[in-house]
């Protein structure tokens, strides 16, 4: 899976911060392409999953710095996701995943890079203000 223009947020630290998961998510692929074993698959899983989650603590405390109004909406399509992977990571009985595992992860990152990352990026790229802590209680 490659970086492509329109996944791009205009906001360089995150565009970066995608094209690391993306890389990951790239391994994953490369790693079940070549049949390898379920630990290492599962190595690069939890690689991702703990990117993943630097990640969204990124995102959403920048969304909080600039008072995104849909927050709350993107806080839980993160939480659903790391859900799934951790399911996925939890997956011991499984000899090795299938095909659907990779389906699953590049629709999420994709759809959620090019759709829902988008809202918050032309927020805060339309002038959005830092909001201070004493507006926000």
């Amino acid at each position: 899976m490659e970086w492509k223009r329109e996944y791009s947020t205009g906001i360089d630290e995150i565009d970066n911060q995608h094209k690391v998961l993306l890389s990951h998510f790239g391994m994953i692929e490369l790693l079940i392409a070549n049949n390898a074993n379920w630990s290492k698959i599962h190595r690069e899983l939890q690689s991702l999953q703990e990117y993943s989650e630097f990640h969204f603590q990124f995102e959403e405390a920048l969304m909080r710095l600039f008072g995104y109004p849909e927050l709350e909406v993107h806080q839980t399509q993160h939480a659903s996701y790391l859900k799934e992977i951790d399911g996925k990571l939890n997956m011991r009985l499984n000899p090795y995943p299938d095909k659907a595992l990779l389906r699953l992860i590049e629709a999420w990152l994709v759809n959620h890079i090019s759709q829902s990352d988008q809202g918050y990026a032309r927020h805060i790229l339309s002038g959005a203000r830092v909001v201070s802590a004493a507006s926000q209680g």
